[in-house]
């Protein structure tokens, strides 16, 4: 009797890039412990590299066989980027994913799925044949979150009582960021990760207190997020320089976690300016606009005052930019603090046009 299919192509979507990238990670590591460092291909949908490039790549990888081995892992990030070489990878495995060999694993990841697109209907059509799996990794929320914040304490090797660890929850879990459940949370799993990490190396194997958290996790002055998202929003780049620098002190191992925090939160912030002068623009009323996204109109008119003669247009260039910038911190080298500094100096207000 045949054995039953297994899934060997998978679609992983959601706004929790951390466990994505972990599960990855553990899957890629695993992989090449059994069967060589050569059977693995990576390829970002957003990255630099040319689609004939990559198409060529594909081809290599699925076409021909290792020496040693015919089993590959390749992992296709993005997928669903609006991008050329995207949709090029789009449709090369719209032609040939049917082909692939149940030897081989494809995974691909994208933040958001697309079910409109032919490529998500194959992987449906695969799914229902027992060929693939899509799963979805959103962040965790309330007793989610405090959970897994839990957990990776414990596998740093540290502990918590209940009362720090709810302590230690309110820093991120505020519900300010993001208005309604299916909006994205201002807080991200690297940098709670990586407060986690720098809690439970000084706690060393003992309980992490309060005072351990108010001395490496100092963010509480909420009200200088604000201050920064009206300085970028008005084109004050000095001030908007300052804030952003006090908010990011901190020693030098520290300050890339930081730069991870202040971009979610301002990503939060500027998502809420954008909507806000987008529905303001198409003639909705503070009423209309509170009920449609969810908000008090309170936070509809401090939005509105905080906007100040942004278009729209700038608005979303401002946000695409700290996106750029948030991607860019959790997947390159380079000076966050320096990154930071020419975001900010690009956002001042008659100098908003950053990829022309």
């Amino acid at each position: 009797m045949p054995e039953p299919k297994k899934p060997h192509i998978f679609l992983f979507t959601g706004t929790d890039s951390f466990t994505i990238a972990e599960k990855l990670a553990f899957w890629k590591k695993e992989f090449q412990k059994k069967y060589g460092i050569g059977n693995s291909l990576v390829i970002d949908c957003e990255s630099a590299l040319t689609p004939e490039e990559v198409i060529r790549q594909l081809h290599v990888a699925f076409k021909m066989n290792t020496l040693f081995s015919l089993s590959k892992i390749v992992i296709i990030k993005n997928i669903f980027s609006k991008t050329a070489l995207a949709g090029a990878v789009r449709e090369f495995f719209e032609k040939n994913i049917d082909t692939i060999p149940q030897s081989d694993f494809l995974v691909f990841t994208s933040e958001k799925q697309d079910k409109r697109l032919e490529f998500a209907k194959r992987m449906a059509r695969l799914e229902k044949a027992d060929t693939a799996r899509s799963e979805t990794f959103d962040i965790p929320r309330g007793a989610q979150l405090r959970t897994w914040m839990h957990s990776r304490i414990q596998h740093a090797g540290a502990s918590i009582s209940q009362h720090a660890l709810e302590y230690l929850a309110q820093k991120y879990d505020k519900q300010e960021g993001f208005s309604r459940k299916d909006e994205k949370p201002s807080y991200e799993l690297w940098q709670i990760h990586h407060d986690i990490e720098k809690l439970s190396a000084y706690a060393r194997g003992r309980a992490i207190t309060k005072e351990d958290i108010d001395l490496f996790i100092p963010h509480s002055d909420d009200a200088h997020i604000f201050d920064l998202t009206d300085a970028l929003a008005l084109g004050n780049t000095s001030r908007a320089l300052r804030l952003a620098h006090t908010l990011a002190s901190g020693p030098q191992t520290q300050i890339k976690g930081s730069c991870i925090y202040l971009a979610a939160l301002l990503i939060g912030q500027f998502r809420g300016l954008f909507l806000v002068k987008k529905l303001s623009d198409a003639k909705k009323t503070d009423q209309q606009i509170a009920d449609i996204l969810g908000w008090d109109p309170k936070r509809v008119w401090v939005n509105k005052k905080k906007i100040g003669q942004r278009t729209v247009k700038e608005l979303q260039h401002i946000l695409h930019s700290l996106c750029e910038y948030d991607y860019s911190l959790k997947t390159s080298s380079s000076n966050p603090l320096a990154a930071l500094d020419l975001l900010i100096c690009r956002a001042e207000k008659n100098n908003i046009s950053f990829y022309t």
